[in-house]
């Protein structure tokens, strides 16, 4: 024990304390059969037991120090991609100009512009072989 803490001083390892409040948000919000109805959004802080918490987009959990107005935090954890899609629902916005599988955007204008890039792919191969027979 001695020697592991030893070398996480040479290394410049710090452990964080555990934070039993963070794990239970995580808890909580994972469980999406008992807690159907929650949900998140990113970078809105909450307050839980007196400490500020907030999401960044994919689901990680940061605890921010209350008083302070510093962007960052403390890491506390993570959610699941699935619960994350669960929990945000594709609510959320990038930026303006951004669209959601909800506004007829997101997936079917991924698959249009995917079948697209396949067709102009195409076009250009058998381009590029008509030259070559050309050239022989």
């Amino acid at each position: 024990m001695v020697l592991d803490t030893k070398v996480k001083g040479v290394l410049g390892l710090q452990m964080s304390p555990r934070d039993t409040t963070a794990e239970r948000i995580l808890a909580r919000l994972s469980d999406i059969e008992n807690n159907p109805y929650e949900s998140i959004r990113p970078y809105l802080e909450f307050n839980v037991d007196g400490r500020l918490y907030y999401f960044t987009p994919g689901g990680f959990l940061y605890r921010r120090d209350s008083g302070t107005e510093e962007v960052g935090g403390y890491f506390c954890g993570y959610l699941s991609d699935e619960v994350w899609h669960y929990r945000t629902d594709g609510n959320y916005y990038v930026d303006e100009d951004s669209q959601t599988a909800d506004e007829g955007g997101g997936e079917e204008v991924v698959r249009r512009n995917a079948l697209s890039l396949v067709i102009i792919g195409g076009l250009i191969i058998i381009i590029l072989l008509i030259v070559l027979l050309q050239l022989i």
